[in-house]
């Protein structure tokens, strides 16, 4: 019955949502998209940008005795100057620790665990963000920002098969198309199977042709903002996470 009305609710709030796809120096746009062809409707909201005209900050919510800086990620999103952004990687609780690597601002949080289950990264150079093989990284020098996350949803255009995990649960994630467009996305509650597959269906090309896309943090740790006027639009966290993934403007 839960997973029915985030459903219902999800696709309320991303109604009306879809539009043209966004055109160099334009503020990110947000796109609501229903993907019907699988074994239940799956609901996306896709935020899409330019990487020419902005870039990913990772942010520490980090406060003291395990717990969490900032009250909500709309408060992290308006004090780190983020017009975007959504929850981070994975976490433990207890001690309040991300699992994995993590670079905020050109300070390393966390090692890169290059055998780890997670196998893939956020990487931001020079303001340039790309999506890489976790083990690839032997170095951390010249990262500004880092995230390492899991599991793969797309890679080379195609569908990962291998995420046969049936656990239903609502999704994050991050990715880009081959002309330097990226997004940031939620979905309804779906398998990690049935997202890989709806980030390659129709509905989501008429958006983006999905390149890449790396799974981050769900459940209960998905969320996702966007600046906007006359209202911000924001699908809220329902507990704290221990990091989030903002678009910032790059500097002209």
């Amino acid at each position: 019955m839960l997973s029915r009305l985030i459903i219902l609710v999800l696709a309320g709030a991303l109604a009306g949502f879809a539009g043209e796809p966004d055109k160099a120096g334009q503020h990110p746009v947000l796109h609501g998209v229903q993907v019907v062809d699988g074994n239940r409707p799956i609901a996306l909201s896709l935020i899409v940008f330019s990487a020419q005209d902005y870039s990913f900050h990772v942010i520490d919510n980090a406060g003291e005795n395990d717990t969490a800086k900032f009250p909500d990620m709309a408060m992290a999103m308006k004090t780190n100057g983020c017009v975007a952004g959504c929850n981070g990687g994975f976490f433990s609780r207890k001690p309040f620790a991300p699992v994995g690597g993590m670079i905020c601002g050109g300070i390393k949080v966390s090692r890169v665990n290059r055998r780890s289950w997670m196998k893939g990264a956020l990487v931001v150079r020079a303001g340039r963000p790309a999506l890489e093989e976790g083990e690839s990284i032997e170095t951390t020098e010249g990262i500004s920002d880092l995230l390492q996350s899991g599991t793969w949803l797309v890679r080379n255009g195609k569908s990962e098969t291998d995420n046969s995990r049936e656990k239903i649960a609502r999704r994050t994630f991050i990715g880009h198309d081959a002309y330097g467009r990226w997004f940031l996305g939620a979905s309804s509650p779906c398998t990690l199977h049935e997202l890989a597959a709806a980030l390659r269906a129709s509905e989501v090309f008429a958006v983006i042709d999905v390149q890449s896309a790396l799974n981050l943090d769900g459940g209960p740790s998905t969320g996702l903002w966007l600046k906007q006027s006359p209202d911000d639009f924001y699908l809220q966290e329902l507990w704290p996470v221990r990091n989030y993934v903002g678009i910032v403007p790059r500097p002209k």
